[in-house]
């Protein structure tokens, strides 16, 4: 029986996301991730990408969301997993779990990866058309992955902390599974916006490899935005679902 596939201009958004993904990992094996970093933010660029075009040509199948899940697994649940072992794991402290910290560290790479493939899989059951996230969204787990290893990751421009970092992962994860709501970007403007900020994160990675300290700043600046969403959304979305409340009765 022959099967034809039929991809649009989105699929192959999608697919890129999971090809770039794919090679964050090799770069991160390489050791290289700086570099393996900025590839993240452009599979987060992709993502939202894929999406958003989708919804405005009207070219949103199941397909589609199969393959977004597929891509999303491997750039947002396996390479950011990677990559926070990569950093934090330290052979010279002993064998896996006769360490605390590498203990922790393996620990909550897995958990990265589980509750990432478990949450996708049920937003693609459940929440394709809901208009809030439950959890906080894997591509933003990711992102501050990408953020606090290149502050403070083996490369960090600010030093080498992985305590802080794989204390602040592990609660991230675990809301990541969470239902607490979180807004989604709609919109020119937000879309734009968010496009912007993860610009603002590039730029901050491209300069920080090359030793300027603007890159610092940006970073700085890309990280506290970054938790700000993960604190304020589910207030924001709170509000504005009382003020529909409202506006419904």
């Amino acid at each position: 029986m022959e099967m034809r596939v039929h991809m649009t201009l989105p699929d192959y958004i999608t697919v890129s996301n999971g090809i770039l993904g794919f090679a964050a990992i090799t770069y991160i094996v390489d050791g290289r991730y700086m570099i393996s970093s900025m590839l993240l933010i452009v599979c987060i660029l992709l993502d939202g990408l894929d999406g958003a075009l989708a919804r405005r040509t009207g070219k949103v199948h199941s397909g589609g969301a199969e393959l977004d899940y597929f891509a999303d697994i491997i750039s947002f649940c396996m390479a950011p997993a990677i990559l926070l072992y990569s950093n934090y794991y330290d052979p010279g402290l002993g064998r896996g779990w006769e360490s605390p910290l590498n203990a922790s560290v393996m620990a909550i790479s897995t958990l990265i990866v589980i509750l990432g493939i478990l949450r996708l899989g049920r937003h693609m059951k459940e929440g394709m058309n809901d208009p809030h996230f439950a959890g906080i969204p894997s591509p933003a787990l990711a992102l501050v992955v990408v953020l606090m290893t290149a502050l403070y990751g083996t490369e960090g421009v600010l030093g080498y902390e992985p305590v802080p970092v794989i204390a602040l992962i592990s609660v991230l994860s675990c809301l990541m599974y969470s239902r607490i709501p979180y807004p989604k970007p709609r919109g020119k403007i937000f879309m734009t916006g968010g496009a912007l900020f993860l610009a603002l994160a590039l730029g901050g990675l491209v300069l920080a490899k090359n030793s300027y300290p603007m890159g610092t700043l940006l970073l700085l600046i890309s990280t506290v935005a970054s938790l700000c969403y993960i604190v304020i959304g589910p207030l924001v979305v709170i509000k504005n679902d009382g003020k529909h409340g409202r506006r419904s009765g």
